[in-house]
């Protein structure tokens, strides 16, 4: 019985030298991955019209003149390429979740001679409010124009 014993306390002891030895070595370090290429995207604007983009560098200039049209920030002058749909939502999805709402303009109509809305202005006084209650962090700019019907001191 003593041998019996023996022989587990040495499978043991070896059984333990060898993971001990598997933890003293690290493993190798993963190689590392290549960096991403730095490019610039030109993408319409939320009325659907497109700008102009210039690139330049050591190799030249890149014009960017269509939707999703992108060049490498260091890639060779007038070198393009089409950003994919995967591409654009990869790169930029959550820079384009976080943009604010694109500003939205009203123009409301006073009654001639009074301080008091038209009623068309009236409705659309409403479509103001429910716009800015479905904005998080609202940006309110209000101007006022007169004409020049009535008096000096009505206008």
């Amino acid at each position: 019985m003593n041998g019996a014993v023996q022989w587990i306390r040495v499978t043991l002891l070896a059984g333990l030298g060898a993971m001990a030895a598997g933890c003293a070595t690290p493993p190798p370090p993963a190689a590392p991955a290549a960096p991403p290429a730095s490019y610039v995207a030109l993408l319409e604007n939320a009325d659907g019209t497109i700008g102009k983009v210039v690139v330049i560098n050591g190799s030249g200039t890149t014009l960017l003149d269509k939707s999703r049209q992108a060049s490498l920030i260091a890639g060779p002058a007038g070198s393009s390429f089409v950003l994919s749909d995967e591409k654009l939502r990869a790169d930029f999805g959550a820079a384009i979740a976080a943009s604010p709402k694109p500003p939205v303009s009203f123009v409301l109509y006073f009654e001639t001679g009074a301080a008091k809305l038209t009623a068309e202005s009236e409705a659309e006084l409403q479509k103001v409010f429910a716009e800015i209650a479905g904005r998080p962090v609202p940006d309110l700019s209000v101007i006022g124009h007169t004409d020049t019907q009535g008096d000096d001191a009505a206008n």
